[in-house]
């Protein structure tokens, strides 16, 4: 072998497994950044769940209370059909408005 050959394979026996290093350590590095990707969905994930289960709960909550002065007005005035129809539109009213805050939280 001449002394160009024998230091090329020289250069290839040193190169190859510091090439190789190198791969194995972006694969490392691609692997935890994958896996931190993964947890930060999983918490995003989490975090609107929890968001979805409390804006259900208050707007449950806030559809009662529209129902129940619904009722209590409706009580309060059956004799009089004029305010009885004013009651219903206002409670239609009130149900819309529910209805835009819902889709207006998940803008």
């Amino acid at each position: 072998m001449s002394a160009i050959g024998s230091t090329r394979a020289a250069l290839m026996i040193i190169a190859l497994p510091l090439l190789l290093a190198g791969c194995g350590n972006h694969a490392l590095l691609n692997m935890a950044a994958a896996d931190s990707m993964e947890a930060l969905a999983a918490e995003t994930r989490r975090a609107l769940d929890e968001y979805r289960h409390d804006l259900e709960r208050a707007d449950d909550a806030r559809e009662a209370e529209v129902i129940a002065a619904f009722v209590r007005r409706v009580r309060t005035d059956a004799a009089d059909d004029a305010v009885v129809e004013a009651h219903a539109g206002a409670f239609r009213a009130a149900l819309s408005r529910l209805r835009a805050d819902r889709e207006t939280a998940w803008r």
